[in-house]
């Protein structure tokens, strides 16, 4: 069975009621204005009924959005700690192993509010520093070293670049330009 919103229901509920009162009043004699009114006033109800559920939908949504917002920008922001002290483990042998448990216990509770390309990239991270010391102390593959170390440094770069906000003087610069575009 098919649902139907609130709006769709109102309206159908206020076109219900202006036909009942239109075949009650033409059984009992009410003049045509006066039903003309009636329905007006009804479909004005309806509309100002919508647009303020509308409205509501839409600040719902506002709250929803800023709190997500929030969220996902204090999930970038512990990942980056730990990305950090990732980096700062990655050549301590007998240290790394925990480091790596902590980041992919955060990682599990934690990655979907993580953008899709630092959630990635932190992944990356964590896993390639567990391998880092076997390809280190390996020593026949340089260059499996460099790139490994290169996908743990990369994810710096994409947590960061995931919430990169504007200056203050870039808003400010925007702010002066549309007060003064509403002044010409």
């Amino acid at each position: 069975m098919p649902r139907f919103s609130p709006i769709a229901k109102a309206g159908v509920l206020a076109l219900v009621g202006a036909l009942a009162f239109l075949l009650a009043s033409h059984w009992a004699g009410v003049s045509a204005d006066a039903i003309v009114g009636l329905a007006g006033a009804v479909v004005g109800a309806t509309i100002a009924g919508a647009i303020q559920f509308v409205v509501s939908r839409g600040e719902q949504l506002d709250r929803y959005r800023l709190a997500a917002v929030e969220k996902r920008l204090n999930a970038h922001q512990e990942a980056f700690a730990l990305w950090r002290k990732l980096i700062s483990h990655v050549h301590r042998h007998n240290e790394i192993g925990k480091v790596v448990i902590e980041c992919q216990e955060w990682w599990d509770r934690n990655c979907l509010y993580l953008e899709e390309r630092a959630r990635n990239a932190f992944r990356v991270a964590y896993m390639s520093a567990l391998n880092h010391k076997d390809f280190v102390q390996d020593r026949t593959n340089p260059e499996l070293v460099k790139k490994n170390f290169a996908g743990i440094v990369a994810a710096g770069d994409a947590l960061a670049a995931a919430v990169a906000l504007p200056s203050v003087g870039d808003l400010v610069s925007e702010l002066k330009k549309e007060v003064g575009a509403n002044d010409a």
